[in-house]
């Protein structure tokens, strides 16, 4: 069990390595990114001279394996189990690539090195883990009957390994199995301290779906108390925060969990900006809700609401900024949401301030449209007293701006 346990701490840190007769774990120095690249384009000038040079091919799918670049480290390892279909190492490696890439036949090459080296503890792990990360796949697909087997298929081989155990916990929440769901959870802590960030993390998840939110907010913060920079737990605590109106309390953590993973970041950015908007910290919410613009930009409330950030922000700009600043931030306020009536009847005003007449009338005009769709009849009224006050001081008439486009939201 501690040669396990060790196995596991090490294994991000260093390149497996294993010889042509045995799998065996070697320690490997950690290489630069920049040594792996240049490492890579050396072996594959080699592989040119030498195409089916089965070591050339073996050493570059492992590095492609700890550059972590595993769809490029399938072609060379499959080439070298082509030519010698007994290679064990390369059986290993081609599987925990395929497993990495969530592939289905990563199965039927790991079952295939345990055939060829049935006592080697690695071989064991990789293909406990395969099973269960299919078990966790087809929970998330509720197929319960396929998740079930494949954790069955990982506890045939080591009994108490716990990352099968948490997929099984995860397939039960999936189904709303929640009692059977924290046992297995907790099944899985019991049997590996490793996964004590998962474990933690998805007790929250649990808790939050049985809407119990201090349960939920306590494993949160014991998965976030042993890794600060676990981007799930941070984002879900951020957001189950600002789901309670604990604006102040979300902040720390929606910041951590974009940090320290970008592929949750619009859904975090946006969140972020929200709660600070909520704050009324409107300058300090315009960088991420931008962010969460750039990133999903056909997202109507992040548009939205980054358009009435800009409109708070506005207001502000109105008494101190520069002279033409506040039209500046509602023309992207009326960008960004189209629709925005207060921003078009704020520009109309801004314009006849400037005495650019055109400009005025041409935005009351649209405002009066949005009020009548809206149905704000007291608004309307007094909008279209504004407007005739406007063709009188600019002497021009509605003829003239018979062409006015009313503009609209377009997300695609």
């Amino acid at each position: 069990m501690n040669k396990i346990k060790a196995w596991f701490k090490g294994i991000i840190e260093k390149l497996l390595s294993w010889g042509k007769d045995s799998p065996a774990e070697e320690d490997v120095p950690v290489r630069t990114p920049t040594e792996l690249k240049a490492l890579a384009e050396r072996l594959k000038e080699a592989l040119q001279k030498n195409p089916e040079d089965i070591k050339i091919l073996y050493d570059l799918g492992e590095v492609y394996m700890e550059m972590h670049r595993y769809g490029e480290a399938i072609p060379p390892l499959r080439t070298v189990i082509n030519i010698e279909p007994d290679h064990k190492s390369a059986r290993l490696q081609l599987g925990r690539a395929q497993m990495e890439m969530g592939r289905d036949d990563a199965i039927e090459h790991l079952k295939e090195a345990m055939r060829l080296d049935p006592q080697s503890e690695i071989v064991k792990k990789s293909l406990c883990q395969a099973h269960s990360n299919l078990s966790t796949s087809y929970g998330r697909m509720k197929n319960q009957r396929e998740s079930e087997n494949h954790f069955k298929e990982a506890i045939k081989i080591i009994p108490n390994f716990g990352p099968a155990h948490l997929s099984m916990g995860i397939c039960y929440a999936e189904l709303g199995r929640y009692d059977e769901a924290l046992g297995k959870i907790q099944d899985a802590l019991n049997f590996d301290k490793n996964l004590t960030v998962q474990a933690h993390y998805n007790f929250g998840e649990v808790y939050s779906k049985l809407k119990n939110t201090k349960k939920s907010i306590k494993h949160y913060k014991q998965a976030i108390s042993v890794d600060p920079t676990a981007s799930m737990p941070n984002l879900r605590l951020g957001m189950l925060y600002y789901k309670l109106k604990k604006f102040e309390d979300c902040i720390v953590p929606l910041r951590r969990a974009i940090k320290h993973s970008p592929k949750h970041g619009a859904e975090g950015y946006y969140k972020l900006g929200a709660a600070l908007m909520k704050l009324k910290r409107y300058p300090s919410a315009d960088k991420p809700l931008r962010k969460a613009v750039e990133l999903s930009p056909d997202n109507e409330t992040a548009n939205d609401t980054l358009a009435e950030n800009l409109f708070q922000i506005s207001k502000d700009v109105r008494v101190n900024g520069k002279p033409g600043e506040e039209i500046d931030v509602l023309r992207e306020v009326v960008y960004f949401n189209p629709e925005h009536i207060k921003a078009h009847e704020r520009l109309s005003d801004a314009y006849d301030e400037r005495r650019s007449g055109t400009k005025a009338i041409t935005h009351c005009i649209i405002t009066q449209r949005f009020l009548s769709e809206q149905k704000m009849l007291k608004e309307l009224s007094l909008s279209r007293v504004h407007l005739e006050e406007l063709y009188k001081k600019y002497m021009t008439g509605p003829a003239e701006f018979k062409k006015v486009i009313t503009p609209r939201k377009r997300y695609f």
